[in-house]
C-alpha cells in the first residue's frame, strides 16, 4: 500500500534571511520507494473520502513531529483542503498529537478558491479557537474573493506563483502594493510563493511582502537535520 510522507519548504524572511516557518507538502511513496508529486495522484485520492481523511491524518502528525523537532520561533504550515478531511475525527487526531500544547506555531493555508464555504470558514473558526493562525493561499491565482479576509481572519495572504513571476513589472507591483496595504489594514500579511530569483525577492520586499517562499530559499525536502 502506497504511504504519505511529508516535505517541507522554507518560508523566509524577506529582509534577514531568517527562516520562519516551513510549509507541508505532501508526497506519495508507492511500494518501490519512488517519491511522487500530488500532481500525480492528489484529484483522484481526495473523490475517495477515507484516503483522503488518511492523507490528512499523515499531515497532521507529520506537522506536529517537525514543530516538536523545530525551534519554538519556527511554524509549520499546513494545507486546509487535507485538514478539512479531518472533520469528523479531528477531536481525535488532536488528542493524539496534542495539538492544543503546538497549536500556536500551526499555520492552515486555506485555498483562495475555497475560502467562502461553510466548511472552510467553520473549519478555520476552529483553528483560530485553537490557537492556530489562517493564511489565505493561492491570492490573485483565480478570482480573488476579498470578502475572506473578513471571513477567516486570516495573519497571511500567500502571493500565487503566477502573480509573483511578475513583481517586477510597473502595474503588477502597484497591484500587489495596494493589496499589501489594505492587508495591513486588517492585521494581515504578504508572503509570496515561487521566489527563484534575489531580482523578485528584491521586488517583494519594495511592494511590502514580509517573507518568501521558493527555490531561492531551499527546494521542498526532508526537514533538516
Amino acid at each position: 500500500m502506497d504511504r504519505f510522507i511529508a516535505h517541507f519548504q522554507p518560508i523566509a524572511d524577506l529582509k534577514s534571511g531568517r527562516i520562519l516557518g516551513y510549509e507541508a507538502l505532501a508526497r506519495r511513496v508507492a511500494d518501490d520507494g519512488a517519491v511522487d508529486l500530488p500532481a500525480a495522484w492528489l484529484t483522484e485520492l481526495l473523490a475517495d473520502r477515507e484516503q483522503a481523511r488518511r492523507l490528512g491524518t499523515t499531515m497532521i502528525g507529520e506537522a506536529a513531529a517537525a514543530l516538536r523537532a523545530l525551534p519554538e520561533d519556527v511554524y509549520v504550515s499546513i494545507n486546509l483542503e487535507i485538514a478539512d478531511m479531518l472533520a469528523e475525527n479531528f477531536a481525535d487526531v488532536r488528542r493524539e498529537h496534542s495539538l492544543d500544547a503546538i497549536a500556536h506555531r500551526l499555520v492552515v493555508e486555506v485555498a483562495e478558491r475555497d475560502v467562502l464555504t461553510p466548511q472552510a470558514v467553520e473549519w478555520a473558526a476552529g483553528a483560530r479557537a485553537l490557537g492556530a493562525r489562517i493564511a489565505l493561499d493561492d491570492v490573485g491565482a483565480g478570482a480573488s474573493r476579498m470578502a475572506a479576509l473578513v471571513d477567516l481572519e486570516p495573519t497571511y495572504l500567500k502571493l500565487d506563483a503566477s502573480i509573483t513571476r511578475r513583481l517586477e513589472e510597473p502595474g503588477v507591483a502597484r497591484l500587489v502594493r495596494f493589496i499589501s496595504a489594505g492587508a495591513r489594514t486588517l492585521g494581515a500579511h504578504i508572503i509570496v510563493e515561487g521566489v527563484e530569483q534575489e531580482a523578485i525577492a528584491e521586488a517583494a520586499r519594495k511592494v511590502g511582502a514580509i517573507a518568501g517562499q521558493g527555490w531561492h530559499f531551499g527546494k521542498p525536502g526532508p526537514l533538516p537535520g
